[in-house]
């Protein structure tokens, strides 16, 4: 996707990240982005789904209890 990408972060959430051998803490910010286009072709197309969701519904799906939090607190 190509787009404006906000200056000021969402919010932030925190979350073990597997590795090969190890687990590492992984600090996310989370910018909104108004999406200007959509590309055919992405360098994880193979290894992920594209799908446009409200908030709410993306919580659903997601594993990461912070990212559920966050979520809901930008839910409209």
């Amino acid at each position: 996707m190509t787009g404006v990408l906000g200056r000021t972060p969402m919010g932030n959430f925190n979350y073990w990240k597997r590795l090969k051998d190890t687990f590492v803490q992984v600090n996310v910010s989370v910018y909104p982005l108004h999406v200007e286009r959509q590309l055919k072709k992405w360098k994880k197309r193979g290894e992920r789904k594209r799908a446009w969701l409200k908030p709410q519904q993306a919580a659903v799906l997601v594993d990461e209890p912070a990212l559920v939090s966050l979520l809901d607190s930008i839910a409209v």
